[in-house]
């Protein structure tokens, strides 16, 4: 069916671009394995816009395109529509309702930071990629999760607190010149990040000719 229209539609065009039989045989098999899981009407519904669009008979890289466009499901947004929601949304994605879970899939695929930092040039190539292979697979009558709150991760190890304020008073140290130096005792504890963080504040409180004795590890 379908390369019988291609042929109604291309006439001269489709017999150059399938020259010999061998060509067309092969070009068959590639098509059938690319479009077999798609329905029917999708597949008529993109040969309508497709002679539209096209010249020449389409590559399946261009036919898939033009299908997850014309033959997404009526409650998809455009691309262009999912981009934008989802570059204003990208702060606080979880407390956003969504249009569609492939707006949030899609997000969450590029990156909800790279939606918040990066350009549209940086990011919009890679958006739309996963969009297309999310509406793409709705077309085949896939289901897609509903976004859901993350279970929160098991506390953290950051050992025993210390009372900065208390301390500054005991040692007659400004809070305010030293306080971001205890910043350290909130990483987890024996990580080495943790390590380097405390051996900056005992570096920068002895240089204060302030006591380091005293503080946790």
């Amino acid at each position: 069916m379908l390369f019988a229209r291609f042929h109604h539609i291309y006439t001269h065009k489709f017999e150059s671009a399938y020259a010999d039989d061998d060509t067309l045989k092969h070009a068959k098999r590639e098509w059938a394995t690319a479009l077999q899981d798609f329905p029917l009407a999708a597949i008529e519904k993109t040969i309508d816009a497709v002679r539209l669009r096209h010249a020449w008979p389409p590559t399946i890289a261009e036919f898939l395109a033009t299908l997850s466009e014309e033959a997404r499901p009526d409650d998809l947004p455009e691309a262009r529509d999912a981009y934008q929601e989802a570059c204003i949304h990208a702060g606080r994605p979880l407390q956003h309702h969504w249009r569609h879970p492939a707006v949030y899939h899609a997000a969450s695929r590029t990156g909800f930071f790279r939606l918040r930092s990066e350009t549209e040039q940086q990011v919009w190539p890679d958006f739309r990629r996963y969009y297309q292979e999310l509406a793409l697979s709705l077309c085949k009558g896939h289901e897609l999760s509903e976004p859901r709150q993350p279970s929160l991760p098991p506390p953290t190890d950051t050992g025993p607190a210390l009372d900065v304020t208390a301390w500054c008073e005991r040692h007659a140290a400004d809070p305010k010149a030293v306080a971001h130096l205890f910043h350290y005792m909130e990483l987890p504890r024996g990580s080495q990040i943790r390590h380097n963080f405390r051996q900056r504040a005992l570096a920068a409180l002895q240089a204060q000719q302030l006591p380091v004795a005293d503080l946790p590890e």
